[in-house]
């Protein structure tokens, strides 16, 4: 573990669609947007991914054999707006990191605006490399949510 701050990943991006969609596709709908050919645990064995709308639940993918395979724990559970996750992805690296997602409609009322803070990095002992995978990482992620969202509104 650092002892050096390291500074948080921060994307924003924008959604046409209302709060409450890009919410629901954000969360329960995560299996069709997410780049599971390349960032998923178990590669072409995935099945589903799973978020489970409640502080004190998991956000976890499932495999071919029904197996569960954990990426991160529900802190914050505040819907249409707000979620916080322990990110664990993989595990090995001990204690999490966290991310926080907000949702916020834009003033005209057209879309949402949704931004991202992957946080922490320091808890890890690879966390400079860690992060600069990660800073690339969300970027297609949310490029994913973003044309997912889209489709839906």
């Amino acid at each position: 573990m650092s002892s050096t701050v390291i500074q948080p990943v921060r994307r924003t991006v924008g959604v046409d669609c209302g709060i409450e969609q890009a919410w629901e596709v954000f969360t329960t709908g995560i299996f069709t947007w997410w780049p599971t050919e390349s960032h998923s645990l178990t590669g072409e064995r995935i099945r589903d991914v799973v978020f489970e709308g409640q502080a004190g639940g998991q956000v976890y993918e499932v495999d071919e054999d029904g197996e569960r395979h954990p990426w991160a724990d529900v802190l914050v559970w505040e819907p249409p707006s707000r979620l916080v996750l322990a990110w664990n992805v993989g595990a090995e690296q001990g204690e999490p990191t966290e991310v926080e997602v907000r949702f916020a409609p834009f003033a005209d009322g057209k879309g949402t605006r949704v931004e991202l803070e992957h946080r922490a990095f320091e808890r890890w002992d690879d966390g400079e490399r860690a992060r600069a995978s990660y800073d690339e990482g969300w970027v297609l992620v949310l490029d994913r949510f973003v044309g997912r969202a889209g489709e839906s509104a």
